[in-house]
């Protein structure tokens, strides 16, 4: 304790004035701690059962070899970003122009017969645009057959229907 002694009289400060610096430092070094911690935590699911909603039914052709069992690094990362440290992503950076919030949320397994423009826009590589076309092709040419299917809309090519293919099923 001497040396803070020593130090309160090089610097010239009241007793009163020492007090008040040696609670402002504490609580800045409580704060540092506490968003460390919470930048550390797992972040929360996003929706517990959004995969039990739309997993495909037993009796399906799509085998269990088929469903992902990790997520694409983009998903890892849009996942921490949105929930470190306990802040908002659209908060410490702003989204591109015409992106939903739900772009930011991991992509789940999903019929593409039945799923939402929200939903789809979850997809690794797919848009609100791309989304509601894959929905309007549906829309007009009828349900797909196969998530082959797809690859009739604009804009998907092999490539980003190989980084769908993990999330989507037919029925």
């Amino acid at each position: 304790m001497r040396w803070l002694y020593r130090l309160q009289q090089r610097l010239s400060l009241t007793g009163t004035e020492a007090t008040a610096f040696l609670v402002a430092a504490a609580a800045l070094v409580a704060g540092l701690i506490v968003r460390e911690v919470q930048g550390n935590a797992a972040p929360p699911a996003v929706d517990l059962f959004a995969e039990a909603r739309l997993a495909p039914p037993a009796d399906s052709l799509v085998s269990a070899a088929a469903t992902p069992t990790t997520l694409p690094r983009e998903a890892l990362d849009a996942g921490v970003r949105a929930d470190s440290a306990g802040v908002d992503s659209s908060s410490s950076a702003p989204e591109p122009r015409g992106r939903t919030r739900s772009a930011s949320l991991p992509p789940v397994r999903m019929n593409l017969n039945t799923a939402d423009v929200g939903l789809l826009d979850r997809l690794p590589g797919i848009g609100p645009a791309l989304a509601g076309r894959i929905v309007e092709h549906r829309r007009t040419r009828g349900p797909f057959r196969s998530v082959d299917g797809v690859l009739d809309v604009r804009g998907i090519g092999p490539k980003k229907l190989e980084r769908m293919r993990p999330y989507l099923f037919v029925d």
